[in-house]
């Protein structure tokens, strides 16, 4: 490496530190900060109110609703490389298929 490369390399690592030390100093700063401001604890007094519900005609009840049934599981047949379907094309050759047979 000759000397510009050095002096370039050196001052690339030196910016480099400068920047992660004051990255560090703001880190433990607002660190401190946060444990001295700790939120004041709410009184009943100064608490703002919720706004209250009323009931409405127009809930439901869970007992009401539908039941929703499992959905079916469907019997998958197992993967063995095998052909499962012959197609002939134009010139009579047969072409062998692995895709999967629709029986709907």
């Amino acid at each position: 490496m000759d000397s510009s490369s050095r002096k370039i390399v050196t001052f690339i690592a030196v910016v480099t530190i400068i920047v992660m030390a004051a990255m560090a100093i703001r880190s433990y700063l607002d660190a401190d900060q946060s444990k001295a401001a700790a939120p004041a604890e709410a009184t009943e007094d100064s608490a703002p109110e919720a706004p209250k519900r009323e009931p409405s005609e127009n809930v439901t009840n869970p007992s009401d609703e539908m039941p929703v049934a499992a959905p079916e599981i469907e019997d998958i047949p197992a993967i063995t490389g095998e052909p499962s379907m012959t197609f002939e094309n134009e010139n009579g050759e047969a072409r062998e298929s692995t895709a999967p047979e629709n029986d709907e």
